[in-house]
């Protein structure tokens, strides 16, 4: 089988949740750079890739698939046969395929409205619309972590991957008091201890911060609104 080719930037969530994966597996992968912050996402030669010009982007043989999500299952049902990732049984990918779809649609739906706008704008002014909007989420996330030790059951899965990567980016701007989300504080403690963390999720993370940083400083101005990630 030939290597899979992983179009990313670590700075983006739905990247650093599939490295989550890929480190986890030991997932053989070709990567292939693509800096949002330098507009190379709508370069000729990723568009004819991915006319969607988002990442990550996952090529595989004759396969396309241009969602953080997809990829997550994918690359899950081709590598983690007989491991502890493995997706295993029908009502057991309905559980992760729910929190998948919670993550993309609900989370960081929600957390990329914020985002965004501190990217494009360089201020920090966040509306309290959309701030209750997100922490509704957490919260949701709180009351099913009152019940299971991961977010989709009593293992870890993708989903974990997914959602740590959305909440530890929105935690950047946002805070969720540990008295307030006690089960989600204990999750995200859990999936920082995991030993591929550090370098799949948190050194993406920090770079973005970093972004952040001098974005808010007006050191460095966004060139695109275009949307980029996925």
């Amino acid at each position: 089988m030939s290597v899979p080719v992983l179009y990313f930037d670590k700075r983006s969530p739905p990247v650093r949740s599939v490295l989550l994966l890929v480190e986890a597996l030991a997932i053989p992968v070709t990567y292939h750079l693509v800096d949002l912050f330098k507009v190379e996402h709508l370069k000729e030669d990723f568009l004819k890739v991915n006319p969607l010009h988002t990442v990550p982007c996952l090529q595989h043989n004759d396969l396309l698939l241009t969602d953080s999500h997809a990829i997550l299952v994918y690359l899950c049902d081709v590598y983690g046969k007989g491991t502890a990732l493995e997706i295993d049984g029908v009502v057991n990918r309905a559980k992760i395929l729910n929190k998948l779809m919670f993550n993309g649609t609900v989370l960081f739906e929600r957390e990329k409205i914020i985002m965004r706008k501190i990217f494009l704008t360089g201020k920090k002014d966040i509306d309290p619309k959309e701030m209750a909007a997100v922490k509704e989420a957490v919260q949701y996330l709180d009351k099913v972590l009152a019940t299971t030790s991961f977010v989709a059951g009593d293992y870890l899965t993708i989903a974990d991957f997914s959602i740590v990567a959305s909440f530890s980016t929105i935690s950047l701007v946002l805070d969720f008091p540990q008295e307030e989300f006690p089960n989600v504080a204990k999750w995200f403690a859990k999936m920082q201890e995991l030993p591929y963390y550090q370098k799949a999720n948190q050194e993406g993370l920090d770079a973005l911060k970093d972004v952040m940083k001098e974005i808010c400083a007006g050191e460095v101005t966004v060139k695109s609104r275009t949307q980029a990630t996925n």
